[in-house]
């Protein structure tokens, strides 16, 4: 059974909690980046990474010295640098979680996965999350290696997510101040531009 965790509160960056994204994956890929920053979130910083190292020392422990020694412990996390690039203090987490998973009970052999979203009171709720919104994850931690860059490491998987501070509207979108006398749009045009025509407009680079 999978030993699950909590990150430290931080705002979410592109995050694909509502539906999967399935320009990388056909099956869908849940995902969310983190900026997290402070004493809780070093502490979360550091298990992973210990995690992360003991896992590639045990993936590798068969090896000959030589080849072991050209793996390195792949870590789902990053520390942001300013322009400057002096360290800015923001740790950005990297989880994921397929839109569909291996189940021996379901008759296809595959079970469908929904993020659970709770708010600040731990209700369960059902809202669009836009970047800028803030929160925490509930993850767990999975060994994974990849040949190609010769890294072996921790994929944290995604479970589900509690929503603090909720941003409306898209993450990217600024709009515009007000043009007197120009053209205003009536009610029901206005209630309609209001609604969210794609809950994740933000699109994200990098292979699953």
């Amino acid at each position: 059974m999978a030993n699950f965790l909590f990150s430290a509160l931080g705002a979410f960056v592109h995050p694909w909690l509502n539906t999967p994204d399935t320009k990388y994956n056909v099956d869908g890929l849940f995902h969310t980046d983190l900026d997290c920053s402070g004493p809780e979130a070093e502490a979360v910083a550091a298990k992973i990474e210990a995690a992360c190292v003991a896992y590639r020392a045990e993936y590798t422990q068969e090896m000959k010295p030589g080849e072991a020694k050209k793996w390195s412990a792949y870590l789902p996390f990053e520390r942001l640098e300013d322009d400057n690039g002096e360290p800015t203090g923001v740790i950005r987490f990297t989880f994921k979680q397929n839109a569909k998973i291996k189940s021996a009970k379901e008759p296809s052999g595959f079970k469908s996965v929904k993020i659970e979203l709770r708010d600040s009171q731990n209700q369960i709720i059902d809202v669009p999350v836009w970047s800028g919104s803030e929160g925490r994850v509930m993850f767990s931690m999975r060994g994974i290696e990849t040949q190609s860059s010769k890294t072996a490491g921790m994929r944290l998987d995604l479970a589900k997510a509690q929503i603090t501070k909720l941003k409306k509207g898209g993450g990217s979108s600024q709009g515009f101040g007000k043009v007197e006398g120009g053209y205003e749009a009536d009610e029901a045009a206005a209630s309609f531009a209001d609604q969210p025509q794609d809950n994740q407009p933000d699109e994200t680079g990098g292979d699953y």
